[in-house]
């Protein structure tokens, strides 16, 4: 099969300093599904840091949206926990 035949294309919203999310879903998904990624930049920690890197959301989904992509996860725990 063509590596590049996607039967579902997932867009993953992760942390710009996230390494966990890109390699963990492939792995426990369908070979024919790809997963694209858009970031959100954080600088720094606290609420602060993050209530500054959910600014970064709107644009990070709207970037998928242009794949098209069929489904967005988003890969932050701490924030997506407390939404």
């Amino acid at each position: 099969m063509d590596h590049l035949a996607w039967t579902a294309k997932i867009g993953l919203v992760v942390v710009s300093s996230a390494t966990v999310s890109e390699g963990r879903y492939p792995r426990v998904a369908p070979r024919d599904v790809g997963f694209f990624t858009s970031r959100m930049l954080l600088r720094g920690q606290g609420v602060a840091a993050m209530t500054a890197m959910e600014q970064h959301a709107a644009r990070a989904i709207e970037e998928l949206a242009s794949v098209p992509v069929d489904a967005i996860a988003y890969c932050c725990r701490s924030i997506s926990s407390s939404l």
